[in-house]
């Protein structure tokens, strides 16, 4: 407390007298709310009711916003080739299939195993066969995955899980908003997504990985020693403990948990692999993400943001350090970690950029030319910008790329919660203040706002409430919403509302594009937009009568 009210530090040399520097005012309060937010002790001057509702905003638009983020997600395996090596980021690849085969033949299996006697028989003799052999299936190695997650505490139930909830800056949520959140992201596949990967990441550290670093401390050469010693270290491994780092080399050995349990160091073995699952799965705390994200008064502008504040930290800053830290040490182990990292990213960019195509393909409202047309423009930013390149500067950087498709810059840098209302906010403003009376854009504009916004969330947040009482509610969820949400019924659904309302033929930016390519359907349209006048209340009611 002394060191709080009086801070300091000091700077200078061995062989010359050391010069205090005293801390600033300014300086001095930002350490002590940092602090606070650690210990969780900061008083916030938000009511409760004032949390109520941003708890409810929060909980209202963010299945809508991350509806589609499972796709991302599938390529972010290739973080442990980052982490790792490049053969750890395949490897989880590998176990993320056994672990969904084993799922799905074991459900199949459990059902006939239940329903026909003779068939458990069978199944029965024909698994104690092969255990004897040696030889176990899918399914017996994610069971094995499972039991290293729940000894070491990197897995959890989706009711309990606050993996998702730190990811996406929800942690503050009261109980009923976060289970039905919990729900979400069960049933959209996110969370059964992170679990498989953290449990394939600890299994690597521990059977191959983290050996492997341990052998390379203990002898060799030195040069490639020293460097094992300092990624051991960021992972909490005292180095010049040859009694740890031999038994971290015979971790492979262990195929139970009484083994486990019997470990002489697996405290330290547990921070070890609490730390790289963490860091390579991205599981945020209040250290990862500015500051504001953690106050109350300000955590709704950085909604979803927390994985990106991980990943910036773990990833690219972590990734920087290694390569400057391998260079100090040796050139040929520089260049090795280097080329590895190097290799680590392109991988997962290549990833991204695929889950991003085949959204592309998959949601957009769109004809073959025009997605082909979108992938050769915008293919190298979404891949940086998906792979988390541009770090914490990403909204500003997507920001100022979506004037060109003239978005609204306060509302994006506003972020994606509060965004959600200010859009449909500007729509029906420029309803009532910018209708050109020749176009029915407004009209379609806060349609699609509207069903974005309102509608949809709406929607979402009622099937939440049966989501987890049977998986085929679950399955039709988690297909179902991602399309809900896409431009594929929101397009067509804009354009018959506005056109409805109007009287007029909607000709959207796109078709446009295609008419001055010369795509003659698409002439045709503008010219008979250009050719209409805003309808009479009379003409709609004579259309209306067929008249």
């Amino acid at each position: 407390m002394t060191a709080m009210k009086d801070p300091y530090f000091v700077t200078g040399k061995p062989d010359e007298p050391p010069e205090e520097h005293r801390v600033s005012l300014d300086d001095k309060q930002e350490i002590t709310q940092s602090i606070n937010i650690l210990l969780g002790t900061y008083n916030t001057s938000i009511t409760q009711r004032g949390l109520r509702w941003m708890n409810s905003m929060m909980a209202f638009w963010t299945p809508v916003i991350l509806a589609r983020s499972l796709k991302s997600q599938l390529a972010e395996p290739f973080t442990a080739s980052i982490k790792m090596d490049t053969r750890a980021g395949f490897q989880v690849l590998g176990k993320q299939l056994q672990d969904l085969y084993g799922w799905a033949g074991g459900s199949v299996l459990d059902y006939l195993v239940n329903k026909t006697p003779d068939f458990k028989l069978f199944h029965d003799a024909l698994r104690a066969t092969f255990k004897g052999l040696g030889f176990t299936g899918a399914r017996a190695q994610a069971e094995w995955r499972q039991a290293i997650g729940e000894f070491f505490g990197i897995v959890t139930n989706h009711l309990t899980d606050n993996i998702m909830a730190t990811r996406y800056n929800v942690i503050n949520q009261n109980t009923p908003d976060k289970l039905r959140l919990a729900r979400f992201f069960r049933a959209l596949g996110v969370h059964p997504h992170a679990m498989s990967m953290r449990r394939a990441i600890g299994e690597i550290f521990l059977t191959r990985y983290g050996p492997k670093l341990a052998q390379k401390a203990l002898g060799g050469n030195k040069a490639i020693a020293k460097q094992a010693q300092k990624d051991l270290a960021e992972l909490g491994i005292d180095s010049a403990n040859d009694a740890l780092l031999r038994e971290l080399s015979r971790l492979p050995d262990i195929d139970s948990v009484q083994e486990l349990e019997s470990l002489r160091y697996l405290d330290e073995i547990r921070t070890a692999v609490n730390r790289m699952v963490s860091q390579t799965s991205q599981e945020p705390g209040a250290i990862d993400k500015p500051r504001r994200a953690s106050l109350p008064e300000t955590s709704l502008f950085y909604a979803i943001m927390g994985f990106q504040a991980a990943f910036t930290r773990n990833i690219l800053t972590g990734s920087v350090k290694r390569i400057i830290r391998s260079w100090q040490d040796d050139a040929k182990v520089g260049a090795s970690v280097n080329a590895s990292i190097a290799i680590g990213f392109g991988l997962l960019m290549a990833g991204q950029l695929a889950a991003w195509i085949a959204g592309v393909l998959a949601f957009d409202n769109d004809d073959w030319e025009e997605k082909k047309k979108k992938i050769d423009e915008q293919w190298l930013g979404q891949m940086l910008t998906r792979t988390g390149m541009f770090g914490m500067t990403d909204p500003i950087v997507n920001s100022f790329t979506g004037l060109k498709y003239q978005k609204d810059l306060a509302t994006t840098m506003a972020g994606p919660i509060v965004g959600q209302p200010l859009t449909l906010g500007q729509a029906a403003g420029n309803l009532v203040a910018q209708n050109s009376p020749n176009t029915a854009t407004a009209e379609y504009q806060i349609t699609k706002q509207a069903w974005n916004n309102i509608i949809t969330p709406w929607i979402t947040s009622k099937a939440l409430r049966y989501v987890g009482r049977n998986p085929l509610i679950d399955t039709a969820f988690g297909i179902g919403i991602p399309y809900l949400t896409s431009p594929m019924i929101s397009d067509p659904l804009s354009e018959t509302v506005a056109e409805t309302v109007t009287g007029q033929e909607y000709v959207s930016k796109k078709e446009k594009a295609r008419a001055e390519r010369g795509d003659a359907e698409a002439t045709k349209a503008v010219e008979r937009a250009k050719s209409q006048g805003k309808p009479t209340l009379q003409d709609k009611v004579n259309k209306r009568l067929g008249k």
